[in-house]
């Protein structure tokens, strides 16, 4: 059982096949399972063991055929940090660098000489050369509430869209972690009918034919 967000109001339990080792376990390579989630699985001599993955590397052949079934997903556990000190509401103020704050559906963010005042603990700074990224998935983020898809696909493109956020405002953000992501973000959004793009609709979700020529554009940083 793969459990994102443990303890939390948002958490999501996926059941989910996996061959379990001491250190690490291996998934199928369409798995859900991200830095910072529990595994939990039976002990054999009885109870629930619990695993804290630390580190996520993803093998992708890309369905090549000489390669067929390699494909997967290996979770080093580690040990699970301690939960932070709460915190309350506080000020941020940042100046002459690339910021992207989301709040629920709505995400701020702010370029060049802007200066920014948030009201939240949430400001977070974007690792250099990451800010198209940021913005093409803030976009996303803020559009993907009113978009023609089912909950479930909604589900999956924001918590794509959230490992985005996440991963770029990390001091060194992982390219195996954001290829994945931003995979899943256009999978999604190409799921859109056609007709919510090219059809009568077409005011209303145009954003969603941008955000895939600008995901399709996008390159992560080497």
């Amino acid at each position: 059982m793969i459990i994102h967000d443990a303890g939390k109001p948002s958490e999501k339990r996926t059941k989910s096949r996996a061959i379990l080792q001491s250190s690490s376990g291996t998934f199928d390579v369409d798995a859900p399972i991200y830095e910072g989630d529990t595994v939990e699985a039976p002990d054999p001599r009885g109870g629930t063991h619990e695993y804290y993955v630390e580190r996520v590397d993803i093998t992708d052949t890309n369905g090549a055929t000489a390669f067929q079934g390699m494909s997967h997903i290996t979770a080093a556990w580690g040990t699970k940090p301690q939960a932070p000190a709460p915190y309350g509401i506080s000020s941020s103020h940042v100046y002459n660098a690339p910021v992207i704050n989301i709040q629920g559906n709505r995400a701020q963010i702010a370029w060049g000489n802007d200066t920014v005042s948030q009201n939240s603990g949430a400001t977070s700074t974007v690792a250099q050369g990451y800010e198209e990224i940021a913005k093409t998935v803030a976009a996303a983020l803020q559009n993907l509430p009113a978009a023609d898809l089912d909950e479930d696909d909604k589900e999956v493109a924001t918590e794509a869209a959230e490992r985005i956020r996440k991963e770029i405002t990390a001091n060194k953000p992982d390219s195996k972690v954001l290829r994945r992501g931003l995979a899943t973000l256009k999978g999604t959004l190409r799921g859109l009918p056609s007709d919510s793009i090219t059809g009568a609709n077409a005011p209303a979700h145009d954003w969603a034919q941008s955000t895939l020529s600008a995901l399709t554009g996008l390159s992560i940083p080497t």
